[in-house]
């Protein structure tokens, strides 16, 4: 709980300062305190809902919230006909938390059957291992196949506002 609490504050000071936007200033519009600002962006503070929503309102942004029901088998083997964008973006946070903190899941990473995974999966394991250049990764004797696996035939998007930029998504036929 502790890990999501943190990585949801740490976007809120990522965006604040993409937008250019100063505590003082964020402080001013909101009505926050700046001291609290600085308590909230290093989770040293609870902080409420009514708070969040202000200062996602402050940066211009907006909070979606989406409760999905526990599952008993893990995302990545789930039939994904008929997913959005919602759902693979869901599939690549999960998996990006996954190989991101993979000291953490090494368990469930030594466990991925790749046989019972699709191939738009396969390769979003694939794009985040490379991203991070954790190619040692690739020994696990089960992620082995991944170092071979192509791109997409179809673009597959995972997010409304697409990055511009060249990486190993693009090259794997991934809109992120």
């Amino acid at each position: 709980m502790e890990e999501y609490r943190k990585q949801l504050l740490e976007v809120f000071a990522i965006n604040r300062k993409n937008k250019g936007i100063s505590q003082k200033k964020l402080s001013q519009i909101t009505g926050i305190d700046q001291g609290d600002i600085s308590k909230i962006e290093t989770g040293k503070t609870n902080v409420s809902l009514d708070t969040l929503i202000r200062f996602a309102n402050g940066i211009d942004m907006e909070i979606e919230v989406t409760l999905i029901p526990k599952k008993t088998d893990k995302i990545y083997y789930e039939e994904q006909t008929n997913w959005d964008i919602k759902n693979y973006n869901y599939l690549h946070r999960y998996l990006h938390r996954m190989i991101y903190y993979h000291n953490k899941y090494r368990d469930e990473i030594e466990k991925i059957n790749l046989n019972k995974i699709s191939p738009e999966t396969k390769v979003l394991i694939y794009c985040i291992i490379k991203y991070y250049h954790f190619e040692f990764l690739f020994e696990n004797e089960n992620l082995k196949e991944l170092s071979n696996v192509q791109p997409l035939t179809r673009p597959l998007i995972i997010d409304d506002n697409p990055l511009n930029e060249d990486n190993i998504y693009k090259e794997m036929n991934i809109i992120i």
